[in-house]
């Protein structure tokens, strides 16, 4: 029922203060006693038991007394749990003694799935003292409440969100922790805390109203009965609680976006029996004006369930697909429509139940067995689904390659898999598994976007999940098809397409091809190669965005968007500009779980007045969003192939400049007794001239740039990404800042002539000079490691890591070296999304907190690559500062 999500909440300590409307995402940390490390250490060999089950129970016990709960999730980080978090629930009201409780908190360790959002809290136990901890958990650890990281020696370290804690509480938490330790150590026969009884006596957790980010807006006045409703969805939505819900409560400002948006627009239709529609929720995001919209000014009933298609042949492509379908005839033999996803596993997986697992989900979900032809004619391409067959997977058993070559190995298989294009007259989808050891595997598994939108991957991966644990573990077979969705659809649009078609052939015939900053001149048709680079925008500027799009009466997206418009007039002085975007196509209740391609685009055209605030922009802008998505149903390629029949000059605007803010679940692979790691498949056709993907990490966004190579070139993508953060950061300082004073883009620096250099001199502290006088000695040390890495006498600080050669365990290992020489560590994802020597001096540079100890660790660094060095020189500053 839609409460019980809803009355779930996040254990964790007891908050000092609600958490508010808008987070900030502040951080402070504070230090335990300085023994505790040591403390820590003789517990776990007294208890013949690791310091991460130590630490776990001791941190368990504090928050059971504190909490009066028993039940205590928390999300581990440990050598003995290997990468990435683990959960771990610990009882803390069993009644044996703490050493028999320290084993089964051990073999909870050993068999830890990924955490929830239950735990509030984490722990990190790092082997070695000074040690940069776990690897790539920046994602995982943003929205923990709290965090404790303990070593060997020395003091814990607690960090804490600064939205609800005050310090003072949190030291006594830690004082707290630290004499559960001593207990531990003193009084292992006893249990972990004093009243085991006493932890159940309660209001059981689920039961205890959690102040969540609603929790300013508590209602002033009882609720009408629909907006009672009207709460209880938006809670299981958005994973709140609807006691928190009020009249006055914002949909967005609560953490909604367009995804959960359209969710909640259908769960909402199907409870109240009305028909509401996405751009409802934008027009009315309040809970009591959407209420007074189903009360008073819904537009119909809710529609009707979908009728069963006929069976009498083939079915025409649906508006979603057409479009797809003709991009795609226009370059055959490419990738751009692929949608891969990868995951490196550890533990054991069997083949056969994987295979097995496949070919379940294949027949469940038919339009992974759709077949697409063109007969010819006037018909069009026509969809028919095939019987049910074996499973496109192909296992690659690796185990015998010699280790210099496993890597480029694995790679290929990766590649292959998802860059060879589909016979769309055959199966849509494919799926590959490379054994590299008895329990590690690589998984690769590619479906073409004419049958399945990234929202539906989420649903086939969670089916195959289920599958491989059991047959028959998805449930029973949906009764909708989407066949079913694609002739009723037609059907229903057959009335509105007069007026849609009038309303977009008035906006594309005209549509200007929107200025690209920094593109080069259009001499002939490109390849489509693409290239990518990964850009961050930090917690506290997308709280002031949210805080700016409340005040605007729109979304983020609108606000983001209203930010890129201003970007490309700024770059160009254009006014009249047009960009894509997606929209998700579920205006139906019943295809909120449907497996296929419903999302559609559509074209923003808005034009940019220079003289008008930001504010004032984001209003229009506004307009523009809601108007494109009340019409998103039309197969907007009808409008653009009459462009072409009238000889409009330029490329289509659907086909250059897209911009995008992803909201979709994740796809999170579960199988039992296996660890999964989503990897990075590189994309190898661009889709578009420029496509801006913005995306969730905890707190922060982040941006992905993909650039057909042929329109711009690496540096001027990146600066393209730094002229729109900076361009935001104004705006978020000064919202009524006139559109034609905001930060002009940075214009191409000029090319720097290289030039034959001869023998390079000695400096007086036996470092050698810079073999490129224009490289600063940072960008010196990471092109040699580069170079070395990848086997060439040299880089350019602009080339692709992996457009020369690399591969994702060799960026790996370029990282582990960098922290190594450097005391520095660098996530994964930025080198995947940025690959430019460039690119990571930058992120190393903005992100250390020592600017002097990142100096002396580069000089020493330049010392030992030029052969001159002591042997354990970049050892030895670990530990003076520098960020992890």
């Amino acid at each position: 029922m839609p409460g019980d999500l809803a009355r779930r909440t996040r254990v964790s300590l007891p908050y000092d203060r609600p958490r508010p409307p808008v987070p900030q995402y502040l951080r402070e940390t504070t230090s335990t006693d300085p023994t505790t490390g040591s403390l820590l250490a003789k517990a776990a060999a007294q208890n013949g038991a690791s310091p991460a089950a130590v630490a776990v129970a001791a941190v368990a016990a504090v928050l059971g007394e504190r909490t009066r709960t028993s039940r205590i999730p928390l999300a581990v980080a440990a050598p003995e749990t290997g990468p990435g978090l683990r959960a771990v629930t610990v009882d803390a009201a069993d009644p044996l003694a703490a050493v028999v409780a320290l084993a089964t908190v051990e073999a909870g360790l050993a068999a830890a799935a990924p955490p929830g959002q239950d735990a509030g809290v984490a722990v990190l136990v790092l082997a070695e003292s000074g040690g940069a901890g776990p690897s790539d958990l920046d994602h995982d650890l943003a929205d923990r409440d709290l965090v404790l990281t303990f070593t060997p020696e020395g003091p814990a370290h607690c960090s804490f969100d600064r939205d609800l804690y005050e310090a003072a509480g949190v030291d006594a938490f830690c004082a707290d922790v630290g004499r559960a330790l001593q207990r531990l150590l003193d009084s292992p026969d006893l249990p972990l805390v004093d009243d085991p009884a006493a932890l159940g006596a309660g209001a059981p957790q689920e039961e205890q109203p959690h102040p969540g980010p609603e929790a300013a807006q508590a209602p002033a006045r009882a609720l009408t009965p629909a907006e009672r409703a009207l709460a209880e969805v938006w809670a299981e939505v958005l994973g709140t609680d609807a006691h928190h819900i009020g009249a006055a409560s914002d949909f967005f400002a609560l953490g909604g976006h367009s995804l959960l948006a359209a969710r909640a627009a259908m769960r909402a239709g199907r409870l109240l029996g009305v028909e509401i529609a996405v751009e409802d929720v934008f027009r009315a995001p309040t809970l009591g004006e959407l209420a007074v919209f189903v009360d008073q000014g819904a537009r119909a009933p809710l529609a009707p369930p979908i009728p069963p298609a006929p069976q009498d042949g083939p079915l025409p492509l649906a508006p979603s697909q057409s479009g797809i379908w003709y991009a795609e005839q226009a370059a055959p033999g490419t990738s751009r429509y692929h949608v891969p996803i990868a995951w490196e596993l550890t533990g054991q997986v069997d083949p056969d139940a994987l295979r097995r697992a496949l070919e379940e989900v294949i027949e469940r979900h038919e339009p992974l067995r759709t077949a697409v032809l063109d007969a010819g004619g006037s018909d069009g391409p026509r969809q028919s689904v095939l019987p049910p067959g074996p499973a496109p997977l192909t296992v690659h058993d690796l185990t015998g390659t010699p280790p210099d070559t496993l890597e480029a190995a694995v790679d290929a298989v990766v590649t292959r898999t998802a860059a060879t294009p589909f016979d769309l007259a055959a199966a849509p989808l494919r799926a590959a598994l490379a054994t590299i050891a008895p329990d590690r595997h690589v998984l690769v598994l590619v479906v073409h976007h004419l049958v399945c939108d990234q929202w539906s991957l989420a649903r086939v991966v969670r089916d195959l999940c289920a599958a491989y644990r059991a047959p028959g573990g998805p449930g029973p077979t949906p009764s909708l098809r989407f066949a079913d969705w694609v002739h009723w659809q037609g059907t229903r649009l057959a009335g509105r397409m007069p007026e849609l078609t009038a309303y977009w052939a008035e906006r594309t015939a005209t549509a200007p091809s929107p200025p690209i900053p920094g593109a080069r001149p259009r001499t002939a048709a490109t390849d489509r190669t693409a290239g990518t680079l990964r850009f961050d925008l930090p917690a506290g500027l997308v709280a002031s965005l949210h805080t700016l799009a409340q005040e605007c009466g729109t979304t983020l997206f609108t606000t983001l968007y209203t930010g890129f418009l201003a970007l490309l007039h700024r770059s160009s002085g254009e006014r009249d500009i047009a960009v894509g975007t997606s929209v998700a196509g579920r205006d139906h209740p019943a295809l909120e779980d449907l497996v296929g391609s419903f999302v559609n685009m559509v074209l923003l055209r808005t034009e940019v007045d220079p003289g008008l605030g930001f504010r004032d922009l984001a209003r229009q802008a506004r307009t523009t969003v809601l108007d494109a998505y009340t019409h998103q149903d039309y197969p907007l390629q009808e409008a653009l192939r009459g462009r072409r029949e009238r000889g409009t000059p330029g490329p289509s605007p659907l086909s250059s400049v897209v911009f995008e803010l992803l909201s979709v679940d994740p796809v999170d692979l579960d199988l039992p007794q296996v660890r999964a790691r989503e990897i990075p498949v590189r994309a190898g056709a661009a889709k578009y001239d420029l496509l801006v993907t913005l995306q969730y990490d905890g707190p922060d966004l982040y941006g992905i740039v993909e650039y057909d190579t042929g329109v711009l070139d690496h540096p001027a993508a990146e600066r393209l990404a730094a002229d729109y953060a900076a361009l935001l950061r104004a705006v978020a300082d000064d919202p009524d800042r006139r559109i034609d004073t905001l930060p002009a883009p940075a214009a191409a620096p000029p090319t720097v002539p290289t030039e034959p250099v001869s023998a390079a001199p000695t400096t007086a502290e036996g470092e050698e000079a810079d073999d490129h006088a224009h490289l600063t000695p940072l960008l010196a040390v990471l092109e040699r490691v580069w170079a070395e890495e990848l086997g060439r006498d040299s880089v350019g600080v602009h080339d692709n890591f992996f457009d020369l050669g690399g591969y994702s365990l060799s960026a790996t290992r370029v990282l582990a070296r960098l922290r190594d020489m450097l005391a520095v560590r660098v996530p994964l994802r930025v080198m995947i999304g940025e690959g430019t020597v460039a690119a990571l001096a930058a992120h190393i540079e903005s992100h250390v907190e020592n600017a002097s100890s990142l100096d002396r660790a580069v000089r020493v660094a330049r010392i030992m690559q030029a052969g001159e060095g002591c042997t354990g020189a970049g050892r030895a500053v670990r530990d003076q500062g520098l960020p992890s």
